[in-house]
């Protein structure tokens, strides 16, 4: 499959690169996230040698102006991303802007109208971590909701510092927003321009990355008390009634994305966080890794949340996201870059905080 992708989706460039050619970091889990994220690349580039130890998966080309390393941890799970991440830092010691990039599941809220759009989620829109005004939320961009204390009332209460990316990457994201609300998005082309990629690639198990159709889309209402069928975990098993969208092209979403160890499932608890926090969005891997790689998260919304098992949306929403991706770094300048800190270099800086901690005896 990665055969017919390289050959069809990108032109291959014969010149050699080196490791410090490479800027971007484009962090996927799932495999599904690294071939729409391949399918994103304007060139491909060969592979370069690893250091001793990174056994991460890497795929290296160019998007737009930008030389990028997209990358797949060797294994799962919010640590293992931190560590591989590591490791790709100590390869590729140029990087300066780290993006996580894939699925999640969504936290819709009741319709509120038809010009609702940037309020009404739905399965194949797109989350970015990111919120102009930052007073909506002392946790920043990412809350990791399974870090607290139980209090003395039998509440759990969230204590979580997620660390904030660069002001460089934050104000990036920021221009992008203001590109898309004046119409200058290219999202919609990056998507069709990958769609017919696919088409002429031939390869039958690439037409999964289609849009699987709104008939699909499927919002059950929830309730507070437990009812009927654990797996439904609150959900009624009543759909909420919602305007229809026309358009295939998804809508893109600016927020507070929810992290934890542990897959969402449960509908009554998203909701909360939904309403408590303004969450939009659940995933498992940017509070291990913000912790120390500071990043961007996009998440393309493949489910809601709700424990109901459904794939049909996680392809498209891979590539949904990617899609997005591509239309950030299309609006980036190079300059914005080379002005930033290294990520191997914010890493060493920690590091030596830590020992210097540890020296004094006050690391915790």
């Amino acid at each position: 499959m990665a055969q017919a992708v390289n050959s069809d989706q990108a032109t291959a460039y014969t010149q050699r690169h080196v490791h410090n050619d490479y800027t971007i970091a484009w962090v996927t889990i799932l495999e599904e996230e690294v071939v729409a994220a391949s399918l994103m690349l304007d060139q491909t580039h060969p592979g370069l040698e690893k250091i001793e130890g990174d056994d991460n998966f890497y795929k290296l080309g160019k998007v737009d102006r930008h030389n990028v390393v997209i990358m797949r941890p060797s294994r799962a799970g919010a640590d293992a991303v931190s560590h591989a991440t590591t490791n790709m830092a100590r390869t590729f010691r140029n990087l300066r802007f780290v993006f996580l990039i894939g699925v999640g599941g969504g936290a819709p809220q009741e319709p509120v109208g038809e010009d609702a759009d940037d309020e009404d989620l739905r399965l194949g829109d797109v989350v970015v971590s990111f919120q102009e005004n930052e007073n909506q939320s002392a946790h920043g961009y990412v809350l990791q909701y399974d870090y607290g204390k139980y209090m003395s009332t039998g509440k759990f209460e969230i204590r979580s510092y997620i660390r904030k990316p660069q002001p460089e990457i934050i104000n990036c994201v920021r221009g992008w927003k203001v590109e898309r609300l004046l119409g200058n998005s290219m999202l919609q082309k990056y998507i069709q321009d990958s769609l017919e990629k696919i088409k002429q690639s031939g390869t039958k198990s690439l037409k999964r990355y289609r849009f699987p159709g709104w008939e699909k889309d499927r919002l059950y209402k929830v309730v507070n008390e437990t009812i009927g069928d654990l797996e439904t975990n609150g959900s009624t098993g009543e759909l909420v009634t919602r305007l229809a969208r026309e358009s295939e092209i998804p809508i893109v979403h600016y927020g507070l994305i929810a992290s934890a160890n542990a897959v969402m499932g449960d509908g009554r608890k998203r909701d909360e966080l939904r309403d408590e926090y303004g969450v939009m969005c659940f995933e498992m891997e940017a509070a291990g890794l913000m912790n120390d790689f500071p990043c961007i998260v996009i998440r393309g919304i493949s489910n809601y949340s709700y424990g109901s098992k459904n794939d049909d949306w996680k392809h498209w929403a891979s590539l949904t996201a990617a899609a997005a991706a591509k239309d950030l770094l299309s609006t980036i300048q190079p300059t914005s870059i080379e002005t930033t800190k290294t990520v191997i270099a914010i890493l060493d800086h920690k590091i030596e905080g830590i020992l210097n901690e540890i020296r004094k005896g006050t690391f915790q």
